[in-house]
């Protein structure tokens, strides 16, 4: 679940310190310090979770939406295959 204005995950509360850390991770590897963004909440219309992820670069947003995807799998007792991205992590 989410906060009221949908901008900080509330449940599970290690989903939004493990975002935290991954936004942190990007961020420290990017080549001009920008803060990276990504945000994960519950679909309303489907059993699915969406997540938002922007970067200085596509590379760097593809990488932290696999991450996020990634923690929510693992955190939220995903089903099915853990997501994985094609660009080698930096994580």
């Amino acid at each position: 679940s989410t906060n009221e204005n949908e901008t900080k995950t509330i449940n599970p509360p290690s989903l939004q310190r493990s975002l935290n850390v991954a936004m942190e991770a990007i961020s420290r590897t990017a080549e001009k310090k920008t803060q990276p963004r990504v945000f994960v909440r519950p679909s309303g219309t489907e059993d699915a979770v969406r997540i938002y992820a922007e970067a200085k670069t596509q590379k760097d947003a593809d990488l932290l939406a696999t991450e996020a995807a990634a923690l929510v799998h693992k955190l939220c007792d995903g089903v099915g295959d853990l997501p994985t991205n094609t660009f080698g992590s930096k994580l």
